[in-house]
């Protein structure tokens, strides 16, 4: 799934329908039209702060699962009267920007060449066979 995808889903889950039909609606109207549909109502709740805390705490769980993003926004953009994120499609276009976890690790070629020179010293190295240890065991104890 794309993370527009992704981010839909949450979305439908967090006001309990599927109401995501146009991304140019605000989060708080589609908190607010969403309220009374029974199914886990967000009846008694307003959208900011804990309707708003609620929709960042399941994007987070979202996107700590593979592919994975660090969200490099938190539930106060989320305020409708100073935040950034006023619309769905303000909500996909941060998650966008998120970077994507990754779970490699990239080497420069320098330091590929460097940890290949050491690995290929390190098994060059001619180690002690193990009847030389022993000798030399047998010599200290005489």
């Amino acid at each position: 799934m794309t993370p527009i995808e992704r981010t839909v889903d949450v979305l439908n889950r967090w006001c309990g329908e599927n109401a995501v039909n146009h991304t140019d609606e605000k989060l708080e109207d589609l908190w607010n039209r969403t309220k009374p549909t029974g199914k886990p109502s967000h009846n008694a709740i307003d959208f900011w702060e804990q309707g708003a805390e609620d929709l960042f705490d399941r994007l987070i769980a979202e996107f700590k699962k593979d592919p994975a993003r660090n969200l490099n926004f938190d539930h106060t953009d989320l305020n409708p009267t100073g935040g950034g994120i006023i619309t769905a499609d303000d909500l996909f276009k941060a998650v966008l920007q998120s970077p994507e976890v990754t779970t490699g690790v990239t080497l420069s070629k320098a330091s590929h060449a460097a940890l290949v020179k050491d690995i290929t010293a390190a098994l060059s190295a001619s180690p002690k066979k193990v009847g030389e240890k022993k000798a030399t065991a047998r010599k200290r104890g005489q």
